[in-house]
């Protein structure tokens, strides 16, 4: 009995790192393929939430610098700049995530205090 439930896990387990990272391919995938910025922002905000922790800064980061060009073009409308405030606002989430897993609590701190002041 042991043995099938131990079994039963292992399943469980490596068929949801498989299903991540098919996730993560097709997620990179359509970022390559990407034309537009607001899409590409939109991509690195779920590749960030969806990528490992160590990852994290690679995209967050990414959709911080992109998110912060688009707010200062003029050639979107305030329903698409409050849509990009949430893409910056959870990167500074996922960045304080990654830094409070790291034990850097004052920058966790930091970076939460700034996602919270953008919702």
């Amino acid at each position: 009995m042991r043995k099938i439930l131990g079994t039963l896990v292992l399943l469980l387990l490596f068929g949801n790192v498989n299903a991540q990272l098919k996730a993560l391919d097709s997620l990179k995938f359509l970022l390559k393929s990407s034309t537009s910025d607001s899409s590409r922002l939109r991509l690195y905000f779920q590749l960030s939430n969806e990528c490992s922790e160590k990852d994290i800064p690679l995209y967050a980061n990414k959709t911080l610098d992109l998110g912060q060009k688009l707010m200062s073009s003029p050639n979107f409308s305030a329903k698409d700049k409050k849509r990009f405030t949430h893409f910056i606002a959870s990167a500074y989430n996922d960045m304080g995530y990654y830094f409070r897993m790291i034990g850097n609590s004052d920058t966790s701190f930091y970076l939460y205090g700034k996602a919270l002041d953008l919702f």
